[in-house]
């Protein structure tokens, strides 16, 4: 990744709140949904999934995930209009 792309995921992340997904435990995951007050960092972090991602499984169904630091995060689908939540995950829970 490159060091543009980290700084804007330094500039946008503080500024959105992801909670853990208590209905999914066995997944374990957090989300953040998209809201009139974080719309700006929101659609940000989904042009840059869209734009810097890469395409992987998760059993049958492909998803865009964007790798920083120790986490990676994905999109449901590329449509903006069909995304309004962006779900991160710890890489280390892959394994």
């Amino acid at each position: 990744m490159n060091k543009n792309v980290e700084k804007k995921l330094e500039q946008i992340l503080p500024e959105l709140s992801f909670r853990f997904a208590v209905t999914m435990p066995e997944i374990p995951h957090c989300y953040v949904v998209h809201t009139p007050q974080n719309d700006k960092a929101f659609r940000a972090l989904f042009e840059l999934i869209k734009e810097h991602g890469v395409w992987g499984t998760y059993y049958s169904k492909k998803y865009l995930y964007l790798y920083y630091k120790e986490y990676k995060y994905w999109l449901v689908s590329k449509n903006f209009s069909d995304n309004e939540i962006i779900n991160r995950a710890l890489v280390e829970d892959d394994k």
